[in-house]
């Protein structure tokens, strides 16, 4: 109880008897504590039949109760005798023998009349209720006027009742084509201006496929880096023709055939046989490829999904969309996966890009050749590299006269290095296409109408029909707004 004294709207009314000392009373010394100016403290001094001498200045705080502070000052009142509470006496019969009292006791002649009565401590008490209301009405008004404002917000936030399959449909169709259009323009590019997270420049040209931003939406940038990251891959994963133990292998490979080949004219069974060793190591990367695609656009997909649909308001209906935007990414992805399988077997093409890449070592060769005469007659095996050579910067190749054999060797590594070179860019364009064929014609731009098609009317109508907790959730809230505009009123009708 002692606990809400604290509380400056708490006022304490102490309950003494005539008989006892104010100043001594325990409810007197603890209320100091918490009131020590006696600003919310009002006495009633009961059993005032049974009073000694000095009541009047007991009464009016003289004498022994000089140093009590009591604002509201204290009331007299005389309390029912066992007969009188046999006899079941009114209140109003009560009030009369309690006036006879202090006219026929003497000793009250000199206390104020607001101080004696039960009448007189009920006026107190009102006067205190007033003066509370007075203080504290612009307070619950102001209360009053923010939890309706929050009620009716929280109102308005409530997803539109359903009642009708025909309005569930009408939403459902709305935001799936919000849906459709954010994946649109995530697909061509149009980002609404969105900050760009960093540059494609030299630098992201070797990103790893793992450094791809999974919660970037931005649809056609992001497969850009994804592809930019498997052409960098795919460099790093072939041999280096040019060194050393690479031209033994060559020479290895040229003995082998000695018997069918000339020694200036080697079989084309070599490059072939080369070059297989090299294609079995582009399905990690292409598999990496297809499967980081397929999870960023399974997540990009959700993410914009989750934007759009509320799960917390129909979750059985959010929960089985997801699992169709998840059944077509990894349809998609078993469809490029299957695919990828059968480039295995393909054969690729010559183009320009393969002459052009031999003709550019040819011309190094030939810049070479004249300064280093002096080295003709050293025993070379093959062009030695302190480095792997890049894909569009050939570096510095000490090319040499060497034996018919050796020079064989090498234009073995040139044809390799070159094919290999041309399968590079073939193999990401080739991978890209099967990419965008499947995620994003197959998938992606089509996801929309899968979601659409999953439901009856009648199903549809099951999960978007709104839930009893839901139901139960608005009907309080719209009595709570009832109820707190009519208090509103009623508060201000009194203020």
């Amino acid at each position: 109880m002692f606990y809400y004294w604290f509380y400056s709207i708490v006022h304490i009314l102490h309950v003494i008897q005539a008989a006892n000392d104010f100043s001594t009373a325990a409810t007197i010394k603890l209320a100091q504590k918490f009131d020590p100016n006696g600003d919310r403290q009002l006495i009633a001094c009961s059993k005032i039949n049974k009073y000694d001498t000095g009541i009047s200045d007991k009464l009016q705080f003289k004498g022994s109760a000089t140093n009590i502070k009591i604002r509201y000052g204290c009331a007299a009142v005389l309390n029912r005798k066992p007969e009188e509470i046999a006899a079941n006496l009114s209140f109003y019969a009560m009030r009369k023998l309690e006036q006879k009292f202090f006219k026929d006791n003497k000793e009250f002649d000199t206390v104020p009349n607001d101080m004696k009565g039960s009448d007189q401590l009920v006026k107190k008490l009102a006067k205190i209720q007033q003066e509370r209301i007075r203080l504290e009405f612009p307070k619950i008004i102001e209360e009053l006027k923010q939890k309706l404002q929050q009620e009716k917000d929280e109102l308005r936030e409530m997803p539109e009742q359903i009642t009708t399959e025909i309005e569930c449909w009408a939403i459902f169709n709305e935001r799936i084509n919000e849906y459709r259009e954010s994946i649109y323009k995530k697909v061509h590019g149009n980002y609404n201006n969105e900050s760009m997270m960093m540059d494609v420049d030299e630098a992201s040209a070797t990103t790893v496929i793992s450094d791809i931003t999974s919660n970037d939406e931005r649809i056609a940038y992001q497969l850009c880096k994804l592809q930019v990251s498997c052409r960098g891959s795919i460099a790093k994963i072939f041999s280096n023709f040019f060194s050393l133990e690479y031209g033994k292998r060559v020479l290895r490979f040229m003995e082998e055939t000695a018997g069918v080949t000339l020694p200036n004219f080697p079989s084309f069974q070599i490059i072939e046989r080369l070059f297989k060793l090299e294609k079995c190591k582009l399905k990690v990367s292409c598999d990496l490829l297809v499967n980081k695609t397929g999870n960023y656009l399974q997540q990009t997909l959700i993410s914009l999904f989750n934007q759009i649909f509320d799960a917390k308001n129909h979750p059985r209906l959010t929960r089985c969309l997801r699992e169709v935007i998840v059944q077509e990414t990894e349809w998609a992805k078993d469809m490029c996966y299957e695919r990828l399988d059968d480039m295995s077997d393909h054969i690729f093409t010559l183009n320009h890009y393969y002459m052009d890449t031999i003709n550019a070592v040819k011309r190094k060769w030939e810049e070479e050749t004249t300064p280093n005469k002096r080295l003709a007659n050293q025993p070379l095996v093959a062009v030695t590299t302190p480095s792997r050579i890049r894909v569009d910067d050939l570096t510095f190749i000490p090319f040499t006269d060497v034996s018919n054999e050796k020079q064989a060797a090498l234009d073995i590594q040139i044809a390799l290095y070159s094919y290999c070179k041309a399968v590079q860019k073939r193999v990401v364009d080739h991978v890209a296409q099967l990419c965008y064929h499947w995620f994003i014609i197959k998938c992606v731009l089509l996801v929309h109408t899968k979601l659409s098609n999953k439901f009856t009317s009648a199903e549809l109508f099951s999960l978007m029909v709104e839930s009893e907790g839901l139901t139960r959730k608005r009907n309080e809230l719209r009595a709570n707004i009832k109820a707190y505009k009519e208090a509103l009123v009623r508060v201000q009708q009194i203020v």
